[in-house]
């Protein structure tokens, strides 16, 4: 009697990766993969965790997501914008998402890196609205070159006004004192930028205009849009 022959396994099904999202923490410019609740509208699977670190959406028939939401609650970021990602012509392949997150005055920045927390208001008046509609920028003064730094991330302020801007900076840029030339320029549109004054009290133990090198993220600032400098 011949032996019955198992039948043959079923080949394997494959399913293309629809669209890849790398989340980073723009200060150790790291992947971010945990803590993290994301969603994407039009898709019924949630993204898969790649050994890269990359969140990863496989097709689903002709589908494609309209937007992307990242929730950090509990984490020391600001919540980034929806993100929309274009959707590829054919035969073209997806290229990866990008999130860059914004550090919020809970970040545990590093020593090395320049950072101030603060508000963004109309003006100094007790009941002045708060501006959410504007960019940030921390610049530093290279002790070297007399010139701005302005390799620095822009942020915007969160519904309240609150922000928080930093800077990574080499040593050769601070005066011999240990204190650091800054200044904070704000853009908003319909207007030129405006910036902090030279002397801004930016740090109580801190001489005006500067930040101590190496410290924690200084007490946190109010800005009043009316008594900045126009740029």
């Amino acid at each position: 009697m011949e032996a019955m022959m198992p039948a043959p396994a079923p080949p394997p099904i494959e399913r293309k990766v629809l669209l890849a999202l790398e989340i980073v923490d723009p200060v150790s410019r790291s992947r971010i993969r945990d803590g993290l609740k994301i969603s994407a509208d039009g898709l019924i699977h949630r993204p898969l965790l790649n050994l890269s670190g990359c969140f990863v959406w496989l097709e689903e028939g002709d589908a494609w997501p309209a937007s992307i939401r990242v929730g950090v609650d509990g984490l020391p970021y600001a919540t980034p914008p929806v993100l929309k990602p274009k959707r590829p012509t054919a035969g073209e392949r997806p290229k990866p998402a990008r999130i860059v997150l914004t550090p919020t005055s809970a970040y545990p920045f590093p020593s090395g890196v320049l950072a101030i927390s603060g508000v963004l208001l109309e003006s100094l008046e007790p009941e002045a609205p708060p501006i959410k509609n504007a960019t940030l920028r921390l610049q530093w003064l290279d002790n070297t070159t007399e010139k701005w730094n302005d390799e620095t991330q822009r942020v915007s302020p969160e519904a309240d006004g609150r922000f928080c801007v930093f800077a990574q900076h080499t040593d050769d840029t601070h005066r011999r004192d240990g204190l650091v030339i800054v200044r904070i320029v704000v853009s908003r549109e319909g207007h030129k930028d405006r910036s902090t004054r030279e002397n801004f009290p930016f740090q109580k133990a801190s001489r005006a205009g500067c930040i101590r090198e190496r410290q924690a993220p200084s007490q946190p600032v109010t800005l009043a849009w009316n008594d900045l400098q126009a740029l």
